[in-house]
């Protein structure tokens, strides 16, 4: 079956979809999305590295919550959140902590959000590869 291109941006999963297989990152490379713990997790956990890596994301730009969010951070310094708790499942990237632990539609808007709050590269510019039977 052919692959299905969708743009991080335009991404509206729910509980139970397929992840994408790959994700491609503004400067063009491929990233295989197939750790243990699966590809919404890498999606994630990608997109935040990318951001660090390449310079539009700093531990500066931190903590980072979701708009709506009272207590709990995206990525922070610190794998604590806002109320003192500790990050439920936490992956420390390029010396910043990333909260793991969301479903399916929460992980996107993560991804999303991190886009957003570094005004660097557009979302459009993240396009997750599916295969062509989701």
């Amino acid at each position: 079956m052919p692959e299905k291109w969708e743009v991080v941006a335009d991404l509206v999963p729910e509980r139970g979809d397929s992840p994408p297989r790959d994700l491609i990152t503004p400067d063009g490379y491929s990233y295989l999305l197939r750790s243990k713990r699966g590809g919404w997790h890498d999606l994630l956990v990608t997109i935040a590295s990318w951001l660090i890596e390449h310079g539009p994301l700093s531990a500066g730009d931190c903590p980072i919550a979701l708009p709506a969010a009272r207590n709990r951070y995206i990525l922070h310094t610190v794998d604590i959140h806002r109320d003192g708790s500790q990050f439920s499942d936490p992956v420390f990237v390029n010396g910043l902590w990333i909260e793991t632990k969301q479903d399916t539609p929460a992980i996107v808007r993560c991804s999303k959000r991190l886009i957003e709050v570094t005004r660097g590269p557009s979302a459009d510019r993240f396009e997750g590869v599916f295969n062509g039977d989701t």
